[in-house]
């Protein structure tokens, strides 16, 4: 077997260190649109980007899941999503009612949910491997 498929190469800090730039990148834009008077933007920026990394982290939970299944996989994973999906809609529920009530911008919302995505997308074109630091300088 090559040594490349040896390796597991979607390791969870992947995933980590896409959350921890998209909650930067997004802490960074939301500043800047609140500094430029456009606080409906900034909440709807970070609402999106906070939706969209806690679905991505229950899908990833889910997917580890459902490879590493011990005993009863199907109720740990009715489980994962007895408790993603009521979060999810209270989440969906807030950016409706800040909506309606001009505290939160739709389009921001989407752009804070499409953020954390394309920070993903943008590491992986990248091709970096993505290693757990060792300390070790190299």
């Amino acid at each position: 077997m090559p040594a490349s498929l040896q390796r597991d190469e979607w390791t969870p800090n992947l995933f980590r260190q896409t959350y921890v730039r998209s909650l930067v990148a997004g802490a960074i834009i939301a500043l800047a649109l609140a500094g430029l008077e456009y606080p409906a933007a900034a909440k709807g920026l970070l609402a999106g980007l906070v939706i969209s990394v806690l679905s991505m982290a229950s899908v990833e939970l889910t997917v580890r899941i459902l490879f590493r299944s011990g005993e009863m996989p199907g109720v740990k994973i009715a489980i994962a999503m007895i408790l993603k999906y009521p979060a999810l809609i209270g989440g969906l529920l807030f950016v409706a009612w800040g909506a309606q009530n001009g505290q939160l911008d739709i389009f921001a919302v989407v752009g804070g949910f499409l953020l954390v995505h394309l920070v993903l997308l943008l590491t992986m074109l990248s091709g970096r491997r993505h290693e757990p630091s060792n300390g070790s300088a190299g």
